[in-house]
Parts: structure tokens; C-alpha cells; sequence
């Protein structure tokens, strides 16, 4: 629409310029005047003018931009027109092309339907996917199996038992009663903060709410993914949080030479169950678990359920989480709930804001950050090794 009213303005501009020229001329041929002379030549230069900024108008069609914007495709006429072979036959305007005379135009060079760059030798608009394809998402499954704790402080202090000796037994009247010991020791879990940031135009988030949408999005998963490696594999050092798989906070467990995973995973039940506690789950690597399902016996039948059925992680009457947390060919067996507090201060929240001098930039940074930690309350009611046996 601008290079439509762009060439009416400049096209009625010249057509007056032109009428003014042809009447200075016709009355020059009645009376040869220099006022008349220097209404010719300042016509004239109109004139020119006006055809040079045709010319331009010209130049931004053929480039099929204006404005930043793609013309529209030309028909098949427009390019059988355009073409050289029909320029070649000579014709004037209107007039017919003589019987048996033939025009061949290359198919390409209709259809040109490469798809790539700004040409607009096509037939076809292009189209434009909605909205932003995003990456890869893990399924977040691990802080599900927890219990969670709030805290209004930077550290969570907690007693637990250490020892217990039971010296309980059968006495006779009158005899002394045996004694029996406990010991408890305080352990302390820190508060750790999470965190990454990114920047971003101002006016790009203003322009696009989507793309607003879809990078908070993007931050608070970045956050909550780095918080379950930390709650799973987090040596507890420095701001690391000390996770599950952590020194001092399982029991080993190491499988039988040659042993299957089925037969670790049951072994491992079962040593949970002599240490008095009941295990609620299984956290295990999504490679390992592929392995179990692939399982076949001499008949070539699948062990576990039918592929093309729902196969639900379930082993020993235990649920199995998947996590790419949990590192390849290892296991961890708990009693979940009771066995570790996840201790949050404070979700995944973002802020926006500028920094230094991206104010005169108008480049707006966007964090996002969390703080949490996490509290082994039992660590004999968990079996932590390898999966399969050497």
C-alpha cells in the first residue's frame, strides 16, 4: 500500500510537470520569449527528476522488497511477459503475436520453487510454522519422590539417632536390668542457591510475548533440572548441595559377581528390609531400565510385559523412577519419604532488571534462581551401587 501511494503521488507530480512543459513548448513555437525559455528548461528538470525517482520505484519492484516486506508472487502472465524469450519475439504493445509463432519458457523459471531467499519467482507463498520449537525437556521426577520441607532460614539443623544398642532381654526378680545406649549427633544441611541468567532487548520482549513466555520457561527448567542432578549426585563440597548418592549419606551396596539386574535390585530390597526399614521406590538410570525391558527368556519371549502394551517401571512391587540424573549402570534403592527432607527456602522464581549501563541499551537482564538443600534424615534405610554384578 506505501509503494502504491509512494508512486500516485510521484506519477501525478510528473504528469503536471509534463502538461506545464507542453504548454511552455506550445507557446514558445507562437512567441520565442526568455521568459518562456527558462519555463522550458525548468520543466525540463522537473521532468527529469520525476523520471529518475520513477526509475527508483522501479528498481525497489523488481527487487520485490519495500519495506522489509516480500512482494507478493507473480502469476504465470507477469513472468511469461517478463521473460526473455517473449521480449525476443519483438512485439508491440497490444499487438498479437503471428499465427504459427511459438514461445517456449524453461519450467524453472515459472515455477521457481527453490523456497530459499527473498526472490519472488514463485507460485507459492511460503508459510511460517506458529509459535517457537522448542528443545529438549527432561521429565522432572525425582524432587516427587521427596518430602518437602520449607525454611525461613539459610541452614536446617536436625538431630538424629546415631547408635542404638538394644540390651533388652528376660530378667528373674530382683535381679539388675541391662542397659541399653543411644547416641544422636546434629547435622546441618546449608541452604544452596541456583541460578543462571540471560539478556534480552527490550523491545524484542515487548514485540514478542511468546518469546517472554517461553524463555521464564526456559530459565525456571534450567534451575529445576540443575537442582535434581544436585539432589541425586551433589558431593556436598563448596555451594554443592550434599545429594543422595553422596559419601555418608546411603549404605553400599554391591552386587554378586555375574548378577543380573533383576537379581541386584531384589538383593538390595532385602537388605533394606533386614535393616527394619521398607523401601518405597527405585531410582534408576532410563538406559538401564531399557536393558531389564529388553530381557528375553530361552523361548526369545520378553520377561517384562508385552512391547506393544504399556509397560509400567515397576520392580519387585517397587516403583522405578527414571532419571538421566542417576548415572548409567548404578541404582538407588530408599524409603524416600522418610529417608531424606528436601528443604526449600525459597522456589524458582525469575526477576527482570538492567545492569550497569544496559538501561541506554535497552537490554534487559532475566534471572532465575532457587534455594534449596537437601537433608539425609536415614541414611541406613537406603542401598545406593551397581546394578549389574562384574
Amino acid at each position: 500500500v506505501k509503494m502504491v501511494e509512494e508512486f500516485t503521488s510521484v506519477f501525478a507530480e510528473f504528469k503536471a510537470s509534463n502538461e506545464e512543459a507542453m504548454v511552455a513548448i506550445n507557446a514558445s513555437v507562437e512567441k520565442t520569449s526568455v521568459e518562456n525559455a527558462a519555463k522550458i528548461t525548468t520543466a525540463l528538470s522537473s521532468i527529469a527528476k520525476h523520471t529518475a525517482m520513477l526509475e527508483e520505484i522501479e528498481q525497489k519492484v523488481a527487487a520485490g522488497i519495500q519495506d522489509g516486506v516480500q512482494m507478493p508472487p507473480k502469476s504465470v502472465g507477469q513472468m511469461v511477459l517478463a521473460s526473455a524469450e517473449y521480449k525476443a519475439l519483438g512485439l508491440k504493445p497490444g499487438e498479437t503475436p503471428q499465427q504459427g509463432t511459438k514461445l517456449r519458457v524453461e519450467a524453472n523459471t515459472i515455477i521457481g520453487q527453490d523456497g530459499g531467499g527473498a526472490s519472488d519467482e514463485t507460485l507459492v507463498a511460503k508459510d511460517r510454522r506458529a509459535g517457537i520449537v522448542a528443545g529438549a525437556f527432561r521429565a522432572l521426577r525425582v524432587t516427587d519422590l521427596l518430602n518437602v520441607v520449607p525454611t525461613t532460614s539459610n541452614a536446617y539443623q536436625y538431630v538424629k539417632e546415631d547408635t542404638f544398642v538394644n540390651n533388652a532381654a528376660e530378667t528373674v526378680e530382683g535381679a539388675a536390668k541391662p542397659q541399653s545406649s543411644i547416641t544422636f549427633v546434629e547435622a546441618t544441611a546449608n541452604i544452596r542457591t541456583i541460578a543462571h541468567w540471560i539478556k534480552a532487548s527490550n523491545q524484542i520482549l515487548a514485540d514478542s510475548p511468546a518469546l517472554r513466555a517461553y524463555i521464564d520457561n526456559r530459565m525456571t527448567y534450567g534451575v529445576d533440572i540443575r537442582e535434581e542432578n544436585q539432589l541425586v549426585s551433589g558431593n556436598g563440597t563448596g555451594q554443592n548441595i550434599s545429594g543422595m548418592t553422596a559419601s555418608g549419606n546411603f549404605v553400599a551396596f554391591t552386587p554378586t559377581a555375574t548378577e543380573h539386574a533383576l537379581d541386584s535390585s531384589n538383593r538390595a530390597k532385602q537388605a533394606v528390609l533386614t535393616s527394619e526399614y521398607a523401601a518405597t521406590g527405585i531410582l534408576m538410570n532410563p538406559a538401564d531400565w531399557g536393558e531389564i525391558e529388553r530381557l528375553k527368556d530361552t523361548n526369545d519371549a520378553y520377561l517384562v510385559g508385552n512391547p506393544f502394551g504399556t509397560i509400567t517401571p515397576i520392580l519387585w512391587g517397587l516403583p522405578v523412577v527414571l532419571s538421566n540424573a542417576m548415572t548409567a549402570g548404578k541404582f538407588l534403592m530408599s524409603d524416600f519419604i522418610t529417608s531424606y527432607d528436601h528443604v526449600r527456602r525459597q522456589g524458582t522464581i525469575i526477576d527482570v532488571g538492567f545492569e550497569n549501563d544496559d538501561f541506554t541499551k535497552n537490554l534487559i537482564t532475566i534471572r532465575a534462581e532457587k534455594r534449596a538443600a537437601l537433608a539425609t534424615i536415614r541414611a541406613a534405610s537406603t542401598r545406593y551401587g551397581d546394578l549389574n554384578g562384574a
